[in-house]
């Protein structure tokens, strides 16, 4: 066989593949189409400059439970793939706190990706999608004393903004961080 034809026959081979990839099986009914722009989109309400009050409900170890007060600010970064997050804040059980972080949407994956840093040391990466209007976050946080989950629930409240942390220990997830952000006047 000459390498002519080998080659025009491996060609063909690839390209018949490559067409059959990818597709669904019969009687599947097509994933919906999912573009950047689109899921990009879906995070959008977190854009703004915000002061930001938070409620740390009573738990073991912080029996009167804790609040606190601090800014947020979000937006577009890396020509708008993603979100950029610095937050700082002050409060009764953590004291003072400041974060940064990225948020997109890792396409390979289909699904959010939020990495953060903070004042602490920690470097957790959360992944997650959009439930309805709440964009869900998960993550596994290591802790001296064993690792434990972590969720974030983030959502629009009228013209304020949500966010919701939750732990589990190994007995379900309970509530840690209740956090409103109000928009700062004049800034988007």
């Amino acid at each position: 066989m000459s390498p002519t034809l080998l080659m025009r026959m491996l060609t063909a081979l690839l390209l018949c593949s490559a067409g059959a990839f990818g597709q669904a099986a019969p009687g599947t009914p097509p994933r919906p189409h999912r573009t950047m722009a689109t899921e990009r989109s879906k995070i959008a309400f977190l854009v703004g400059s915000y002061t930001t009050t938070a409620a740390i409900p009573p738990a073991p170890g912080i029996p009167k439970g804790g609040s606190g007060t601090g800014t947020c600010v979000i937006s577009w970064a890396l020509d708008s793939m993603f979100l950029s997050i610095s937050e700082k804040s002050v409060n009764s059980v953590l004291g003072k706190y400041a974060g940064y972080g990225m948020l997109g949407f890792d396409p390979q994956r289909e699904m959010f990706v939020l990495t953060m840093f903070n004042n602490f040391g920690d470097r957790p990466q959360y992944q997650g999608s959009m439930v309805s209007d709440t964009l869900v976050l998960t993550t596994s946080i290591s802790a001296p004393k064993g690792t434990f989950q972590q969720k974030i629930l983030w959502y629009r409240d009228g013209k304020k903004v949500r966010l919701q942390v939750l732990n589990d220990f190994g007995k379900g997830y309970v509530p840690a961080l209740d956090e409103t952000s109000t928009p700062v006047a004049g800034k988007r």
